[in-house]
């Protein structure tokens, strides 16, 4: 009887090429039937989201909606890269458009908005009463307040995962290092996992999850405010 996969859509790897890892780390498990396999997916899902927290952005292929503060000047930077070019994306302040959106950069996931996008400085006027009772008041200006930006655009990496789930296969574009350091994450976990969770992580994992030589491998993906 076939096992239904519980691999999530941030999944770095397939089950077949984790399992081709742990084979090497566990040769006596009974592998034949798969009956590991819900186990080994659960651990690809936590390594990947671990990976995903450690990098500071999704990596998988996707649309996203960003929200903060409405920034200066007229461009933007978000986080899901890179960019899918073929999808337009757009942004709204308050729920109105700001207006046309084009990528700067697909790589570095940098929008451009020529007429910005909403910010002004927050400016004070005097309403004056009769001429005698002066008070101060705020202008109703974009970026002023709690007003916020909503940004939704498409981007991210096709993870090995998402390319076989298409008809015909799709190109993964997840770059290799990202996917073996999913793997290295899910052979540390694996080996916790058979050793009763008493095994001491290395001195610099995440919460004890990412090992050293993932981290090391991982480093020039991570987004730093």
């Amino acid at each position: 009887m076939s096992v239904t996969s519980i691999l999530a859509d941030c999944a770095l790897t397939t089950y077949a090429t984790a399992k081709g890892e742990l084979q090497a780390i566990a040769p006596g498990a009974t592998w034949s039937d798969d009956s590991l396999q819900t186990a080994v997916e659960r651990i690809i899902n936590v390594s990947s989201e671990a990976i995903s927290t450690y990098c500071g952005r999704l990596l998988h292929y996707g649309e996203s909606i960003e929200k903060s503060v409405p920034p200066r000047g007229t461009s933007l930077r978000v986080t899901r890269t890179p960019l899918d070019t073929d999808e337009t994306p757009t942004a709204a302040l308050d729920g109105v458009s700001v207006g046309t959106l084009e990528i700067q950069d697909a790589a570095l996931g940098l929008l451009y908005c020529a007429a910005g996008f909403g910010f002004s400085e927050d400016t004070q006027y005097i309403l004056s009463a009769d001429d005698m009772r002066p008070t101060t008041g705020h202008t109703s200006e974009p970026g002023i307040g709690s007003r916020d930006l909503a940004v939704t655009y498409t981007g991210g990496w096709i993870t090995p995962v998402q390319a076989a789930a298409t008809i015909p296969p799709g190109t993964r574009t997840l770059p290799w290092v990202i996917e073996e350091a999913c793997i290295l994450t899910v052979a540390y976990l694996w080996r916790l996992r058979n050793s009763g969770y008493v095994e001491f992580p290395d001195k610099n994992t995440v919460s004890g999850i990412i090992p050293d030589a993932a981290i090391s491998l991982l480093r020039p993906y991570r987004v730093v405010e």
